[in-house]
């Protein structure tokens, strides 16, 4: 189970860094983090890249899969959605 790092949950380096191989949090190794930004920032490597993919996204203008950017596919979403199944029980529709 991958959780946390980026907007899919995938970054390697968050994911290796604060959870275990069960895809758990490490309690002992979040507590004893130097400070809250350790917990959220990317490494200086990873903000570079991220910063150089991004300004790709803006030269080109080309927003069509948001503006957000991932460093590689994402793994954690759906390729396709079924638009015969409602995402939500009745009860919880708003309509």
């Amino acid at each position: 189970m991958k959780r946390g790092g980026d907007d899919f949950r995938q970054s390697q380096k968050m994911l290796s860094r604060w959870f275990n191989d069960a895809g758990k949090v490490n309690h002992a190794r979040v507590q004893n983090a130097p400070y809250i930004g350790a917990l959220i920032s990317p490494s200086r490597d990873r903000a570079r890249a991220l910063n150089k993919a991004y300004l790709s996204v803006v030269r080109e203008q080309s927003y069509i899969f948001g503006r957000d950017v991932a460093l590689n596919p994402a793994t954690n979403v759906f390729r396709e959605i079924d638009e015969g199944i409602w995402p939500l029980e009745r009860e919880h529709r708003f309509t």
